[in-house]
Order: structure tokens, then sequence, then C-alpha cells
């Protein structure tokens, strides 16, 4: 289940200077450039940003080498959204004046949103090479060093930020973060709660703290921090998704829904509560609900492969396969590679009796693994899977070679020892049936694995056991047992 954490807080410095070349005026209208960059400033505080541009350029005009005009213009388009337009902006204030800092920091910000973090990290670093007090800096190269899962950099340059400004409360929180995604969780917690010493109100430090303590398995711990933040923040959706995961995980479905809704109740688009509850009332087995939720995140975000994969789920479990089908197609739609839910689609395939399309979805699955070597952790299932495609396509010489690699990579699952056990049945190995079927008796009871077993006892003369086998099968539910007790076992 997806939970809620803040990562990225950028600070971008305005330059506030009204000290360039006062001399330079337009004929026109007998303004100086500097009375057009500080109306540019006015306009912007105002939040009159493409007014602040044009009045930005009037300075350039007037003076084409006014670098605080071009990063000003910059921090304008920045605010619109406009990230290329601004690195321009940022580029032309460089070319003028490649000693201020603050350039290459504002132009290491527009590169962080776009997702470019290399470029945003070069330009921090020569942020830093001229300032190297520039906590900042330091602060979003540790930012985009985590976006690239470079956790061993990001701890560096969040370290170096406090060792700056030792009341940094955000330094010490997304240092929090790093140790995180590193699982150096009692690290984390000290620096979450050094962050929260420090600004007690910083509800996102307290969210994060309870994901950690979640993750170390103290739910207690985890529920009290998400209250926490709350009380402080009582419009932070994110914590209500995340105690509605830990209510789930404790089964206590109705409080799990309530969070949920929750969330939802304060930001009506949050797709991931909307899925979040549809599990939990898939595991209350409240189905009609459950595809309501799953159809509604969707709604809202129609990439949202793990809803369509869990409202499959949903399908499924109400033997709806089609339906099941279609959603699980919905999922590899936008992830082609999806290979638990190309799985779960071959499974309702074969379940719908169409065995070669579904041996086609676990071939992709078996081929994907040989090349990507992704340790898919279904793929002892896929063997299996395939293999029993092929015992009900009668043939058991191509099934066989599959079940054993089934089993060299999940020896623990009863009904991978089952499938075997029916392909020696079929192929007349009784003794090896045998075996392969008390091997999944062991592990888990299953009709099927009693009924072939008392099949091959009786094909070894061994009437006695096998007819108690079949009363087992018959009481496990395996319809087929009855007649076959029928025709063995009542002399």
């Amino acid at each position: 289940m997806k939970r809620f954490i803040l990562l990225l807080f950028l600070f971008v410095p305005i330059v506030l200077r009204a000290d360039k070349d006062p001399k330079v005026v337009s004929e026109v209208t007998s303004q100086t450039a500097e009375d057009f960059y500080n109306k540019g400033i006015d306009a912007y505080k105002k939040g009159s940003y493409y007014e602040s541009i044009e009045l930005y350029q009037k300075t350039i005009d007037l003076n084409p080498k006014y670098d605080d005009a071009y990063n000003n213009m910059g921090i304008s388009y920045y605010d619109l959204k406009k990230y290329d337009d601004a690195i321009k902006c940022y580029q032309k204030a460089i070319d003028i004046n490649p000693k201020n800092a603050g350039y290459y920091y504002n132009m290491g910000n527009s590169y962080c949103i776009l997702k470019n973090q290399t470029e945003a990290i070069k330009n921090y670093q020569k942020a830093i090479d001229i300032n190297p007090k520039y906590d900042n800096a330091y602060f979003n190269m540790g930012i985009s060093y985590n976006e690239l899962k470079n956790y061993d950099e990001a701890i560096k340059c969040y370290q170096k930020t406090i060792n700056i400004n030792p009341k940094y409360h955000n330094a010490y929180y997304h240092l929090g973060n790093a140790f995180k995604d590193s699982k150096k969780y009692d690290e984390a917690i000290k620096c979450y709660k050094k962050a929260i010493d420090i600004n007690p109100k910083n509800d996102f430090a307290l969210n994060n703290l309870g994901i950690v303590y979640s993750d170390l398995n103290n739910n207690d711990e985890a529920i009290k921090y998400y209250q926490k933040a709350i009380e402080i923040n009582p419009k932070l959706a994110g914590a209500y998704n995340n105690m509605g995961i830990i209510y789930n995980d404790l089964k206590n479905y109705d409080e799990a829904i309530k969070s949920y809704k929750n969330a939802i109740e304060i930001d009506p688009n949050y797709d991931k509560a909307y899925n979040n509850m549809g599990n939990a009332y898939n595991n209350m087995k409240n189905y009609d609900e459950a595809i309501k939720s799953y159809k509604k995140a969707i709604e809202i975000n129609p990439n949202y492969k793990k809803a369509y994969y869990t409202m499959g789920n949903t399908y499924n479990a109400l033997k709806n396969y089609d339906e099941a089908k279609k959603s699980y197609t919905g999922a590899i739609k936008i992830d082609n590679n999806y290979l638990d839910a190309i799985a779960k689609r071959g499974y309702v395939k074969s379940k719908l009796n169409e065995i070669d399309s579904a041996i086609i979805d676990y071939d992709y699955i078996i081929n994907y693994e040989e090349k990507n070597k992704d340790n898919f952790s279904g793929l002892g299932t896929t063997y299996n899977n395939k293999a029993y495609c092929l015992v009900e396509l009668g043939k058991y010489k191509e099934a066989l070679p599959l079940a054993n690699k089934a089993l060299e990579l999940e020896d623990k699952e009863a009904y991978i020892w089952n499938t075997r056990g029916e392909i020696y049945y079929n192929l007349q190995e009784y003794d090896k049936s045998i075996n392969d079927m008390d091997k999944a008796i062991s592990i888990q009871e299953y009709g099927n694995s009693y009924y072939i077993r008392g099949l091959a006892k009786i094909k070894k003369g061994n009437k006695k056991e096998a007819c108690s086998d079949l009363d087992k099968a018959i009481q496990l539910g395996k319809d087929e047992a009855i007649e076959a007790k029928k025709a063995n076992c009542n002399e």
C-alpha cells in the first residue's frame, strides 16, 4: 500500500538589489532600467508574474548587462512552471556574472523540478564552489541525490547543511528520509526527532516518523505519530491514509475505512486512498464496495496500474474471470512488464479455458526473467502454472521439466508438489506420485492431492488407504472423488 511521504523543498532566492546603472534612461518614458527593475519586483511580490517578466524585459532592453533582471525573470518563469524558460534566463545571468552563486542555485532548482538531477547537482556544486557556506545549495543537492537513490551522497549533503546551519530542521527531516530509504531506521528516528525538537510543528517529520515505526512493526508508535501529525495539521490527508494502512494490517477494517474516508474528505482526488480503501473492503469480503473504490481510483488516475491489478484480484476472488482478465489487461497496458498482472492474467485465462493464451503470458514472464534477471518472486508459480496448463492439454512429458523447475525455485508450496504429483500419476509413475502428494499434504491439505494419491494407491493395489484418501478428498470438496469412490470402494 502506498504511504504518503513529502520529499521536496526548494528555496529560491530573489535578488532585490537596486543599484544597477541608474543612468540608463528610456527616451520615451524617462524611466531608468532600475525603475523598471523595481517595478518588476513589486509586480512579482503581488503574484503578477507575467507583468514582472515584461518589466524585467524592459530593464534588459535598456541595460543588456543587467544580470539580476535576467535572474529575477527566471524566477518569475519558475513560478509559472515554465522551467525551460527559467533556465535560459539563469544562463543569461551567469553569462554576464559567473561569480553569483544564487544564479547557479536557481538553475539547479529548475533542473531538479525537471528531474534532470545530474544537471541540478552540477549547478548546486558550482554554487557551493563560489559560496562554500551555501546551506540551501547543499540541502537541495541532497534532494537531487536522494531522487537518484544515491542515499550515501544525499546523507553527506544534508549533514553538510546541518554543519553550516545546526537549526535547519528540514535538513534533519530529509536526512531522516535518506536514512529511512537506506533502511537505517534508528538513525532515521533520531533525525526526525531532532527536526521535531527544532520545530515541534513539523507535521511531515511526525508523519514520516510514523512510517518508520510502521516499517519496524511498532504499530502503536506509528499510530501515535500519525495522530500527532494530524493534531498539528488536520488537513494532512496522507497521515490519515497511512493510519488506515496500519489499521488494515491489524485487521481493524472499520477503522481503516474510516481513516481512508477522512483522507478522501480532505483530498477528494486522493487516488491511493481510494485504492487502499478498496483493499480494506476486499479484506472484509465486501467486494462490491471494493470494486467501487478501485474504479474511483482509476477514474481519478487512469494510469494507476495497481488499482487495475487489485480490482482484478477482487474479480478473481468472485470467480468473475472475464472482468478479472480485463482489469489485469488494463494494468498491463500501462506497464507492459507488470509481471504480477501478467501472471494473474495467465491464471484467469486458464480458468476461462484459454490455455494457449495463458501459456503465452507465462512464456513472456519466463523469457523476461531470463533476459533481465529481476528475481520476480512469482517465477516458481509461473513455471508451475505453465506446467499445469500442459497437464490440461495432456502434455505430461512437456510439463514435467517445468514442474521440476518450479520446485527448484519454490519447494515450500503445496500446489507445486501437487502439480508434479499429478504429472507423475499420468505418466504412470505411481510411487513418485504418492511421494509428491505426501509432501503436498504435509504442507497444506488440498482435495486434489488426496484424490490423486488415492487413485495412485488404487493402481498400487492399496485399496484401503486409497478409499480413505478419496473420503478425505470428498470432505475437501473434490467432487471427482465421489465417482472414484463408487467405482473402487463400495464392494
